[in-house]
């Protein structure tokens, strides 16, 4: 706790420290503490603009707080995925936002998108593998298409990325 207390006092004193306000944001969210997260987080966005990688991290911040990705959280993760789509965490939580909605088809798509990325990290590929099962079974065989035949690209209503079957 004497270092989260080093961070907070530091960046209150120095408010223009970006590395100050990310390890904050760090701190407080591995302390369980999204108050506090969300309130660094807002800053270093002050600081930063609005860089894709930051707002990911905001928009978990903002669910963990929430318990739920449902408005400004998802926003965030689809302004973010336009500016970088291949984002390993903004895929991640893009996907458990649309499994949180009921949309397993767009969870999966964004999970399909994860699946290459992570290839050479066997615990998050096999926690991966895991999570896409699950989506599969919920979304049900008859309606799953085949991986191979899927392709990717964003939706022009909703600005996420959707599954298109390659004709």
């Amino acid at each position: 706790l004497v270092g989260s207390e080093m961070c907070i006092r530091d960046s209150s004193s120095n408010p223009d420290d970006e590395h100050g306000w990310s390890l904050l944001a760090q701190s407080m969210m591995s302390l369980g503490n999204h108050g506090e997260a969300i309130n660094a987080y807002e800053q270093l966005l002050r600081l930063v603009g609005k860089e894709p990688h930051i707002l990911i991290l905001y928009a978990d911040a903002l669910a963990m707080s929430n318990g739920s990705f449902a408005g400004k959280p998802t926003q965030l993760l689809r302004e973010a995925l336009s500016a970088n789509p291949l984002d390993p965490m903004g895929l991640w939580l893009s996907g458990v936002a649309a499994q949180e909605r009921g949309k397993y088809k767009e969870a999966l798509g964004y999970w399909y998108q994860l699946k290459p990325i992570l290839a050479k990290e066997p615990g998050p590929s096999e926690d991966l593998r895991v999570v896409i099962d699950r989506a599969e079974k919920m979304l049900g065989p008859e309606n799953i298409e085949r991986k191979d035949q899927l392709i990717t690209s964003p939706s022009e209503k909703t600005g996420l990325t959707t599954s298109q079957k390659v004709e």
